[in-house]
């Protein structure tokens, strides 16, 4: 065998599995590239509410509820299987069904909100599913109570500018905005 000669020479189905795989290839990973993302759904709830839905038989779903704390989720035996984070932030639980049947489960959040979902099980990819209690108007404080608090306010404030001209802190709620003192109009008025 000389060094320079070919031992190994291609057969013509070598490049029949080749140009498949190829084909395979450009035909089915542009479709992959194309999925979208699904939004998060929401739902507006009200104290004591049945809410029907559809969730995802074959994934795990995630629930939260804004602005609170989902604390327990009763399914009829065997019907789901739930786990929550304590140290997520959210509040969130997920959610596992075990049986291609409709069920009523029942939440519990942090703050007492009771409702229940009629769940409807299908063969679909998960979502996120967000409950907003349709009453959260009454959980914001009234100018009277936010009025109360001026004092500390006033001392927060305060604390915050001091480190602005100190280190250069941001100041929360506030934002910066740097102004030319050549653009600004000729100061007409005299001083008293």
């Amino acid at each position: 065998m000389n060094l320079y000669e070919q031992s190994f020479t291609p057969s013509p189905q070598w490049h029949l599995y080749f140009l498949s795989i190829a084909l395979w290839v450009v035909f089915f990973i542009p479709s992959f590239a194309l999925a979208e993302n699904a939004a998060m759904v929401s739902y507006e709830f009200d104290e004591g509410d049945t809410i029907p839905l559809s969730l995802s038989s074959i994934n795990v779903n995630r629930l939260l509820v804004k602005n609170d704390r989902i604390i327990s989720i009763v399914c009829p035996k065997g019907f789901c299987t739930s786990t929550g984070n304590q140290k997520d932030a959210s509040g969130s639980i997920t959610l596992k069904i075990n049986l291609p049947l409709p069920f009523t489960a029942h939440l519990t959040t942090e703050k007492g909100r009771l409702f229940a979902l009629f769940i409807t099980p299908k063969a679909t990819p998960s979502l996120v599913t967000e409950f907003v209690w349709s009453q959260n108007y009454k959980e914001q404080q009234s100018p009277t109570e936010q009025a109360a608090d001026y004092p500390a306010a006033m001392t927060a404030l305060t604390k915050a500018m001091m480190r602005f001209v100190h280190d250069g802190a941001p100041i929360a709620g506030f934002k910066r905005h740097d102004v030319d003192p050549k653009t600004l109009p000729k100061d007409a008025a005299s001083l008293a």
